[in-house]
C-alpha cells in the first residue's frame, strides 16, 4: 500500500485580491503543480528522478523525499535535489534485545513548527506475522548551522490532511446504517455495522465483502450536486485495515478509486486505500485517489487532477517562528543565548547569573528530549551530544519566552569533595521543592510518568514516557542525602523552582527541581542532579 503524508498548510484570507493558493500532487516519478484562485490551473508538470515517498511544503517550494533518502525542491523548472547529512549521521547501535537490522533502511521527512527539514532513517524494526515495523529512528536537520540530529521522535508542524464537514447530504439520496449481523467465527467490534443507500431507484449494500465491516462515523460528503460521499470498508489486522471508498450516487465509483481492486486483499499490519482528502485555505479540498484526483471548493469541481497519492498546500509566508523548548535549544546550540532572561540562573554546575556565553558545535545529536506546560510557562529537558561529549540540560521557560533557570553542563560522576557552592539570592520560608532534592522517595511520590529526571551517571535518567521517573527516583530512596540550609526557592504563577546543594556521604551535588502547584501540594515536573 502507498505511504501518506500529512499535508502542511496554513489558512489564509480568500478574496479577489488574495494571492492564488498554491499546491502540489504527486504520484510515481511525477509532481504536477497547481494555482487557484476564483478558478484553477496547471503550472507545471515535473518528471521526478524516482518515486515520490513523502512530501512536505513548509518553504517557497515543496520538497520531495525520494526513492533511497533523496531529497530535493520540486520547482515549475524542474527537481532540485538538496545536500543530505552523511549516512554516519544516522548510525545508531542495536537500540534493543528483540530488533533486527533492517534489510532496506525506511526514510522519512518532517517539517517541524519552527520551519525546519527533518530527514530520517531507521535502520532496526521488528517483524510481526510477516510484515515489518520500524522500531528507531534518527532524524537529521538539513540545513543550519550545525549538523543537527536527534534520536528522539520528531514533531512534524500540524497536519491537513482531512475531510469537508460543512457539506450537508442531498434530500433525494437515503444512506443508512445497521448493526452487523454477526457470525460465529466473527471476530469484530460492538459497533461494526453495514451501510444501505438509495438512489434513484436503486439499492446497494456496504461492503460485501464478508471480512469487512464499516461504521456510520466514517461517512464524509464530498459533493451534494451530484451526490458524491466517502465511506470506509474496516477489517481487523496488526493495526487495523482502513479502506475508504468513494461513492458516485449509490455506486462505488470507478473513476476515484485505486488503480488496482478496492478494497485490497487482506493483509497484516495498517493499510490504507488509494483514497484520502486533504483541507485546503480557502475551502479548498482535495479528493486524492490513485486513479483520478479532485481539486473542489464547496463541493463544486474546479479542475481534474492526475491521480495522486500526496497533496501538500502551500504555507501562509506569515508564519510565525516557533519558540516552544526544542526549538529554543536549536538555537542555543548555534550559540544563541538571546532567549535567557538577563537574571537568569545557570547552573554548570556552579550557580551564575545572567546569559550564558554559548559555543558553536560542528555536530550535535540530541540523544533524549521531554517537554511539558506548567501553567503559561513550560520546561524541556534534554541529552545529548555535543562534537562527542555528553550534555545534559533542563531549563525553565516563562511565558514571556524567556529561559529564567537552567542547568546546561557535561555528565560528570559523583567524586568525594567538592566545595558547596553559593546559592544565589536564597529565599526563606517554605521549602517544599527543595525537600525533594535530598527526599528521592517523597520525590517518586510527587512524580509522575511524564516527569523528567537526570542523575549524575551516564545510565541515571528518566525522560519520556518510555522511561519510568518515579521507579528511579523510588531506587535512590535507600541514599541517605543532606540538603545545605542555603537554598533558593521561587514560587510563581503555575510552576515553581528551587536549587539546593546535597551531599551524599563524602560526595556533593548541586540540584535543579521543578514543580508545578497541586491541590495540598506539588507535582514533581522535573529534577537535574549535577556532580562537583
Amino acid at each position: 500500500m502507498r505511504s501518506w503524508i500529512v499535508a502542511v498548510i496554513a489558512v489564509s484570507a480568500a478574496g479577489a485580491d488574495a494571492s492564488p493558493t498554491r499546491l502540489v500532487v504527486a504520484d510515481g516519478a511525477s509532481a504536477t503543480l497547481v494555482e487557484a484562485d476564483a478558478t484553477a490551473k496547471i503550472v507545471a508538470t515535473v518528471k521526478l528522478p524516482s518515486s515520490v515517498q513523502r512530501i512536505v511544503w513548509i518553504g517557497r517550494d515543496p520538497i520531495a523525499l525520494l526513492e533511497h533518502g533523496v531529497v530535493g525542491a520540486i520547482t515549475a523548472k524542474g527537481f532540485v535535489a538538496m545536500a543530505t547529512p552523511p549516512s554516519s549521521t544516522f548510525v545508531l547501535p542495536r537500540p534493543s534485545d528483540g530488533v533486527d537490522k533492517l534489510d532496506t533502511p525506511e526514510w522519512g521527512l518532517v517539517g517541524s513548527t519552527a520551519g525546519e527539514l527533518w530527514l530520517g532513517r531507521c535502520d532496526w524494526g521488528f517483524h510481526p506475522d510477516g510484515g515489518t515495523v520500524c522500531d528507531s529512528w534518527v532524524w537529521a536537520r538539513l540545513g543550519g548551522p550545525t549538523l543537527l540530529s536527534r534520536v528522539a521522535p520528531t514533531d512534524g508542524a500540524p497536519g491537513w490532511e482531512g475531510w469537508p464537514s460543512s457539506i450537508q447530504p442531498p434530500p433525494n439520496i437515503s444512506v443508512t446504517f445497521a448493526k452487523r449481523a454477526h457470525r460465529d467465527d466473527d471476530d469484530v467490534p460492538d459497533s461494526a455495522e453495514s451501510m444501505t443507500c438509495r438512489y434513484a431507484g436503486t439499492t446497494s449494500t456496504f461492503p460485501t465483502d464478508a471480512n469487512y465491516w464499516t461504521e456510520h462515523g466514517t461517512l464524509r460528503w464530498i459533493s451534494r450536486d451530484p451526490p458524491i460521499f466517502v465511506v470506509d470498508a474496516l477489517a481487523n489486522g496488526f493495526a487495523g485495515i482502513e479502506v475508504p471508498t468513494v461513492f458516485e450516487g449509490c455506486d462505488e465509483s470507478t473513476q476515484f478509486r485505486e488503480s488496482s481492486q478496492s478494497p485490497p486483499p487482506m493483509e497484516i499490519g495498517p493499510s490504507r486505500s488509494g483514497v484520502a482528502g486533504y483541507m485546503g485555505p480557502a475551502n479548498l479540498f482535495v479528493l486524492a485517489t490513485g486513479q483520478r484526483s479532485s481539486l473542489r471548493r464547496d463541493g463544486k469541481e474546479l479542475l481534474a487532477l492526475p491521480g495522486s497519492s500526496f497533496v501538500a498546500f502551500a504555507p501562509d509566508r506569515s508564519m510565525p517562528a516557533a519558540s516552544d523548548g526544542f526549538a529554543l535549544l536549536a538555537r542555543e546550540i548555534a550559540g544563541d543565548a538571546s532567549m535567557f532572561a538577563s537574571d537568569a540562573i545557570v547552573l554548570s554546575p556552579t550557580p551564575a547569573v545572567g546569559a550564558p556565553k554559548l559555543a558553536k558545535h560542528r555536530t550535535v545529536r540530541i540523544e533524549r528530549f521531554a517537554t511539558d506546560q506548567v501553567g503559561d510557562s513550560s520546561w524541556f529537558a534534554a541529552e545529548l551530544q555535543l562534537d562527542g561529549k555528553l550534555f545534559r540540560t533542563l531549563q525553565l521557560i516563562d511565558a514571556s519566552g524567556h529561559v529564567v533557570v537552567a542547568t546546561f553542563a557535561p555528565v560528570k560522576s559523583l567524586a568525594s569533595g567538592g566545595i558547596a557552592p553559593a546559592i544565589p539570592s536564597p529565599t526563606t520560608g517554605p521549602t517544599p521543592l527543595a525537600d525533594f532534592a535530598a527526599s528521592p522517595t517523597q520525590a517518586s511520590k510527587a512524580a509522575y510518568n511524564g516527569t523528567a529526571v537526570f542523575g549524575t551517571e551516564p545510565g541515571e535518567h528518566a525522560v519520556g514516557g518510555a522511561e519510568y521517573a518515579p521507579s528511579l527516583l523510588a531506587g535512590w530512596g535507600k541514599l541517605a542525602l543532606a540538603r545545605d540550609p542555603a537554598v533558593r526557592e521561587v514560587h510563581a504563577a503555575g510552576y515553581g523552582y528551587a536549587i539546593a546543594t546535597v551531599t551524599l556521604a563524602k560526595s556533593r551535588m548541586i540540584v535543579l527541581v521543578i514543580g508545578a502547584p497541586k491541590a495540598g501540594g506539588w507535582k514533581l515536573e522535573a529534577v537535574h542532579y549535577l556532580g562537583l
